[in-house]
């Protein structure tokens, strides 16, 4: 299903009816700068006001007809708009010009009830339609188009350098059949949205933020009633410049998040997990002691912590915030750790990044060194849960430990930019829901953060001022093997799922990886392995 725009004078590009209004609106404005069209036949369609509508363009339009953008005016004193198209179409739409001249025309027909008329469209009903309030405009990228003529697709549209989401371009690009199987094979099956309350769609459209909710179920049972919790996923940029001052960037950012766990608040979220180092800008990258290490703060009762308490006690959550911490009892040893505040305001503990990279731009050991509080897991209100700090999705054994010591949901609080980890991504935080019978939710941090002194990544390449772009695309993942789609690459973003926790001894049973799993013979060579002397079991001719 698709329909042709002229977008420029001698040009036409094929749109896809099955995309979302949202989105066509976005595409429309980026090309031509107006949302009022017209068709061949001299229908008016006026898109003003549905900046945010979530229905299908095929709602709206007639499928294989050719639109063309019209510029609306009014005249000082005029009766009415004037209208003109946007660009010169008198040779491909000749008689677009008489029609025009009718409609920009008050003073010609008048409907029966006293109205004007402007080829069969009634003057009330376009003023009508003029009046309309204009929805606050929330930037979407475009989706793929094909230019008439062209071989193949064209680049998908970026928001700067970067597109919004891989799930938005086949959303807008695929038909709707070709679509749910492409989500079936990306996602494991097509999850079920989760209904928002209006208010914090509200929400999130004014403070311009990514807000979608999933629901995972598990099967009915007669033993026991379903077990179900409600998670949050925070991803969200830096708010400050780099070299704002250390306290102003660190209450900039409590401020945004803490809107965005209200938001969270009213979709009934019952833990929130934010980004990892998620109070600084993630300046590991630079190896500059100052004044990065002022972001530093206690895990038990620094300005974080204490904030995080107020905002689980106000709202009856779970706040998982990872922070740079100082260890002033063991003299000031910073740590990458993750403290868990009860929805009581009590401190329940911390969890310390186990694994360090030592790849690309990420000089963390400068910083700070392997964690030492091993797999610890929180017994909450809501379920068990554990804290893998980011570079610990790389390692499978990480993951294992966690659940090994109970974790029904494993949060991956991570900071990661695209050229060198994107790929695995999506794949590492769903392979450990399924080989470890729980919930993942990997989250990431979002946006180009900009350093007033260069830095080199050792690579014989030159220097440079940012880290990459830290691309989002937070989602969660199931022991089943589904996923939900990520938030976006681009923008701040609120994920919310609600899960079913029995989900997780279900599939234990379908599938038996623990059951069948050999822990003792695991143990027995991996300890062999550590050893100074260790000879490796290979057998040769």
């Amino acid at each position: 299903m698709f329909i042709t725009v002229i977008v420029g004078e001698g040009r036409e590009e094929i749109l896809n009816l099955n995309c979302k209004i949202i989105n066509f609106i976005h595409c429309v404005k980026e090309k031509c700068e107006s949302v009022e069209l017209i068709g061949r036949r001299g229908e008016l369609v006026n898109l003003a006001g549905r900046e945010q509508c979530t229905d299908l363009v095929s709602s709206l339009l007639k499928e294989r007809e050719s639109y063309i953008p019209l510029r609306v005016s009014r005249a000082e004193g005029s009766d009415g708009p004037s209208y003109s198209t946007v660009y010169d179409c008198g040779t491909s739409h000749p008689h677009l010009s008489e029609i025009l001249k009718k409609l920009s025309n008050p003073l010609k027909g008048r409907d029966k009830a006293g109205g004007h008329k402007r080829g069969g469209v009634s003057q009330n009903r376009l003023k009508a339609a003029a009046k309309k309030p204009a929805l606050k405009y929330i930037e979407v990228n475009s989706f793929l188009l094909h230019p008439v003529g062209a071989r193949g697709p064209r680049k998908p549209k970026m928001s700067g350098k970067e597109f919004e989401s891989l799930e938005n371009l086949l959303e807008t690009h695929l038909p709707e059949t070709e679509l749910r199987e492409a989500r079936r094979l990306l996602f494991g099956k097509d999850l079920e949205k989760l209904k928002l309350p209006q208010g914090a769609i509200d929400a999130a459209v004014e403070q311009d933020f990514d807000l979608k909710g999933y629901v995972f179920e598990a099967s009915p049972e007669q033993l026991r009633p379903p077990r179900t919790v409600r998670v949050g996923l925070i991803q969200n940029k830096i708010v400050l410049l780099t070299d704002a001052p250390v306290l102003e960037q660190i209450t900039a950012l409590h401020k945004r998040v803490e809107k965005m766990v209200e938001v969270a608040a009213m979709c009934g979220v019952n833990i929130v997990c934010f980004q990892e180092a998620w109070t600084m800008p993630f300046a590991f990258c630079t190896r500059e002691r100052e004044p990065w290490t002022e972001f530093a703060e206690s895990a038990e009762d620094g300005l974080t912590t204490r904030f995080c308490i107020q905002l689980a006690k106000k709202h009856n959550v779970v706040v998982v915030s990872p922070i740079l911490e100082r260890d002033d009892v063991h003299g000031g040893t910073l740590w990458n750790t993750a403290v868990v505040v009860s929805n009581t305001g009590n401190v329940l503990g911390k969890s310390r990044k186990n694994h360090i990279p030592r790849v690309g731009d990420f000089n963390e050991s400068t910083y700070y060194m392997e964690g030492n509080t091993g797999h610890r897991v929180f017994q909450t209100q809501f379920g068990k849960i554990a804290v893998n700090i980011c570079y610990g999705r790389h390692h499978p054994l990480n993951w294992m430990l966690y659940s090994v010591n109970g974790a029904e949901i494993i949060f991956n609080p991570s900071a990661t930019v695209g050229q060198l980890s994107e790929p695995m991504w999506p794949i590492e935080a769903r392979n450990a829901a399924i080989a470890n019978h729980c919930f993942t939710c990997a989250i990431n941090r979002v946006g180009t953060e900009h350093f007033k002194n260069e830095f080199t990544s050792g690579d014989g390449k030159k220097a440079h001022h940012d880290f990459g772009h830290f691309y989002g695309s937070s989602y969660i993942a199931a022991p089943d093997g589904s996923r939900s789609p990520g938030l976006s690459r681009t923008r701040d973003g609120l994920l919310v799922a609600e899960l079913d926790l029995n989900l997780n001894r279900q599939i234990a049973d379908k599938w038996n990886f623990k059951m069948t799993g050999r822990y003792d013979m695991y143990a027995d060579e991996l300890q062999k392995a550590v050893q100074h002397d260790f000879k490796p079991n290979i057998v040769k001719e």
